[in-house]
């Protein structure tokens, strides 16, 4: 049951890095939904790796937890700890409050650190 899982959160977090590359390529996309789907990449793949380990975590769309989590199983996700603060508002807050502006550039900047997250955790669970 848990490879199943693992593979559905693995599945579901591809489909948001491929909306992700269709968006950063699409003329008056916005960096907003750009990010959220930067952030819920991460948070299905956090998921699918706490999965693969067998470590039962609370519901929650905060990825600093799921990262805090995966750090007590592998130091080596400390590294990323300042990727999952800088996403984690993008969760829920940013589509549905105002002041939460971002730029096209700031959006690539996270998604080049979220990448090699992403990569990180694609080793780790395959």
């Amino acid at each position: 049951m848990n490879d199943n899982r693992v593979r559905v959160l693995k599945n579901k977090a591809e489909q948001d890095y491929t909306t992700v590359t269709i968006l950063m390529s699409a003329q008056g996309s916005s960096p907003d939904i750009i990010v959220f789907h930067i952030q819920q990449m991460i948070e299905k793949l956090l998921k699918a790796f706490l999965v693969k380990m067998n470590v039962l975590y609370r519901f929650t769309h905060d990825i600093t937890y799921l990262l805090e989590e995966a750090i007590n199983i592998d130091g080596t996700f400390r590294n990323y700890y300042e990727i999952s603060e800088l996403l984690a508002p993008y969760a829920v807050i940013v589509r549905y409050e105002e002041g939460y502006e971002i730029s096209f550039e700031e959006a690539e900047v996270l998604l080049d650190r979220a990448l090699k997250l992403r990569e990180k955790i694609l080793c780790s669970i395959t």
